[in-house]
């Protein structure tokens, strides 16, 4: 025969706290162990570019992602043995991709008109390439 267990609401809300807390605690130590940077910088100045400008001492990275951005004490404690660790030593790092391009197009149109003369050296030419930028630049077309 079965027999009916009648608890009180104040321990039934007692009972799903706890699972709840022990749901949380698991979830949160596997995040942790899943969430193990691949790099970190620390000891720097990382310049997060957020809507603040805020400038952090530390990043950790994984798969090319940020993780997160902190103290350098907060990031070291993120790192596992397999982290790589790049001290900074106080020198600064952008998050992101830096592109120095140049517009192949001017370059080309600057090199239709420039001397053909095969006797040029590379420094002549580097002054002609410099002499023609001023004066793009002084005409403001740069």
């Amino acid at each position: 025969m079965l027999q009916r267990v009648t608890r009180s609401p104040s321990s039934s809300l007692l009972m799903v706290s706890l699972a709840g807390l022990v749901l949380s605690a698991i979830s949160a130590r596997c995040q942790t162990k899943q969430a193990a940077p691949d790099v970190v910088l620390v000891h720097g100045r990382i310049l997060t570019v957020d809507a603040h400008d805020s400038i952090a001492e530390a990043i950790a990275i994984r798969d090319g992602r940020i993780l997160r951005v902190g103290t350098s004490a907060d990031i070291l404690a993120m790192a596992t043995e397999r982290t790589r660790v790049i001290d900074l030593h106080g020198k600064a790092a952008t998050p992101g991709l830096i592109d120095a391009h140049g517009h192949f197009a001017d370059g080309g149109v600057f090199a239709s008109n420039a001397d053909k003369n095969p006797t040029l050296t590379i420094m002549a030419l580097a002054w002609r390439v410099a002499d023609h930028v001023l004066e793009r630049m002084r005409r403001k077309e740069l």
